[in-house]
């Protein structure tokens, strides 16, 4: 046997490969997805809050960042009377603006999640996925353990 048929016996074939990946992928998504999901319900807030339908969603379209977003309808909740939201709910203000809250604690964790690189390494003979914090990605270093 030559030495390119042992190294080729013990690197991964792409099939492997693929196979390590695919829980992280899923993981990723659903990510994604549940992400999206609340960004588009917190939009559908902002267009009850504002009272400006198609308007409000133009607006909420607008900026290109998540923050800004929840950002927006933090200052139309903000300045909505106590009076209009006590028409649902004593506390529907206060909740929500909780929520809002709370989806911006997480955002950075989630943009760890989504943006830092990720690659295998060998665990106990088996290939697990881990995220690039050897060249100092931000993101990845708060991911490595």
């Amino acid at each position: 046997m030559s030495d390119d048929d042992t190294a080729a016996a013990t690197l991964p074939l792409d099939e492997q490969l693929e196979d390590a990946f695919a829980p992280y992928i899923t993981a990723a998504g659903q990510v994604v997805h549940h992400w999206n999901q609340l960004q588009e319900r917190l939009g559908k807030l902002f267009a009850a809050v504002t009272g400006k339908g198609k308007v409000a969603l133009a607006i909420w379209y607008a900026p290109l960042s998540d923050r800004t977003q929840r950002d927006m309808l933090t200052a139309a909740i903000k300045q909505t009377s106590d009076d209009e939201w006590n028409r649902y709910s004593s506390t529907a203000k206060a909740d929500i603006l909780a929520l809002v809250s709370e989806a911006d604690s997480i955002a950075d964790r989630r943009n760890d999640a989504i943006h830092a690189p990720v690659s295998l390494a060998i665990n106990k003979r088996k290939l697990v996925v881990i995220p690039i914090y050897f060249h100092g990605n931000r993101r990845a270093l708060k991911l490595r353990d």
